[in-house]
């Protein structure tokens, strides 16, 4: 009975647009043996957010989202994270919250690629990356 009320929840939800809680294992995730700087693994999409696995070798220029917010937690790796004229170091563990206008851009600090959780909100489709002139 409970694996019926189970899958009968999850077809009502999908009909509904509601997705489904998903596990991910983010200390199991890799990036392929071969990348240039930087390799995205789209993990979580929906309207209200979209979740990215990013490795990052060298580091990401500076750029803004006018329309989106963007939290990053940091899995793996050292670097110098540009937030606004502020430049401060980040390790695994650490948390930065970038709301949508600041202008920020990261260089790696560590032998290991940086492999970043990065959340956008709202969902977030490529289009809002502006890159800013140094």
């Amino acid at each position: 009975m409970t694996r019926f009320l189970l899958v009968l929840f999850v077809l009502i939800g999908a009909t509904r647009g509601i997705q489904a809680q998903n596990l991910v294992d983010l200390e199991g995730l890799k990036p392929p043996e071969e990348f240039d700087n930087v390799h995205v693994e789209p993990i979580s999409d929906g309207v209200q957010a979209t979740s990215f696995v990013i490795w990052i070798k060298e580091g990401v220029k500076a750029h803004y989202h006018r329309e989106h917010a963007e939290h990053i937690y940091i899995l793996a790796g050292t670097g110098n994270m540009t937030l606004d004229n502020e430049v401060f170091g980040v390790k695994a563990g650490d948390f930065v919250r970038i709301p949508p206008e600041s202008v920020h851009a990261v260089t790696v600090t560590s032998d290991i690629p940086l492999k970043v959780l990065s959340v956008q909100t709202p969902q977030f489709l490529g289009q809002d990356r502006h890159w800013v002139d140094q």
